[in-house]
């Protein structure tokens, strides 16, 4: 009886482990996808504010970039995968990754609604939705219905043409100001708040 108690924690502390792990290659994944975004928008005639954390209706809600020219602010939601991405308008997308392997993800065009009408609410000014894939053998496989999915090359040649030819109808500096004042990202507090929502919301999409 003792040996099955445990055999049965160490099964359990193993799972546990391999969860953690599990959680920590996807967090470097991510943080090395937004990475490779946010060093891009840097180089762009604009301002880029990064990880920005902003009250929703519902909770808190967590932006990857936040990108802003002379006509326009640009909310972008990076996906760090390769393989194919079947682009669609249902809730779940379908990613093959290079070995074959299928994985369904959560659709990140409608993830980032709740991102851009925080900063509509917030800014009152045209906020257009934009989603990267940046791993480095992304391919999009693209739907008529939805022309706001890229991989980080076709964002690269998109966003150089918006940011060259934006008319001037903003103040950079002052959109950037009142953003970065209503961020929350530096707050303690705030950020455990955001993740217990997170978890919630993943669990209703189970």
């Amino acid at each position: 009886m003792v040996w099955l108690v445990l055999i049965g924690v160490i099964v359990l502390v193993y799972l546990f482990v391999q969860r953690q792990k599990d959680e920590h290659r996807r967090y470097v994944r991510g943080a090395e996808g937004e990475a490779r975004v946010a060093a891009f928008l840097a180089t762009l005639d604009g301002k880029v504010l990064n990880n920005v954390l902003l009250p929703l209706a519902e909770g808190l809600t967590q932006i990857d970039h936040i990108f802003i020219t002379d006509d326009c602010v640009y909310v972008v939601e990076t996906k760090n995968y390769n393989g194919e991405v079947e682009v669609s308008t249902e809730d779940t997308w379908r990613v093959t990754y290079v070995n074959g392997k299928v994985f369904m993800m959560y659709n990140p065009v409608k993830q980032n609604i709740g991102h851009v009408k925080a900063v509509k609410a917030l800014l009152g000014v045209d906020v257009k939705s934009v989603v990267v894939f940046c791993g480095q053998s992304a391919k999009v496989v693209n739907h008529p219905s939805v022309s706001n999915v890229y991989t980080l090359d076709t964002f690269k040649t998109a966003m150089m043409g918006y940011v060259k030819f934006s008319a001037k109808r903003l103040d950079k500096n002052a959109v950037y100001d009142k953003l970065k004042a209503a961020d929350l990202s530096g707050n303690p507090a705030s950020v455990r708040v955001h993740k217990a929502y997170v978890k919630r919301l993943a669990a209703k999409r189970k």
